[in-house]
């Protein structure tokens, strides 16, 4: 596996390759601090249920959806 590689955003030097979440790495050629954050691509949060949701959906059915009616 390779991972990419990471460059001071002054001079372009490379300061490490590797996988990150936030990252913050001073370049020893130029002294700029490079603050580096991963993009994560937006969660799905489940809805809330309210009191009217509550008889669309099946009683004991694993997956909480509405009865098939078709």
């Amino acid at each position: 596996m390779t991972y990419p590689t990471i460059r001071c955003g002054a001079c372009h030097r490379k300061l490490a390759e590797g996988a990150y979440s936030y990252l913050a790495i001073k370049c020893p050629r130029c002294g700029v601090i490079n603050q580096l954050k991963a993009v994560e691509p937006p969660t799905r949060t489940p809805r809330a249920s309210t009191a009217s949701d509550d008889h669309d959906t099946e009683p004991g059915h694993p997956s909480g959806q509405p009865p098939h009616r078709g």
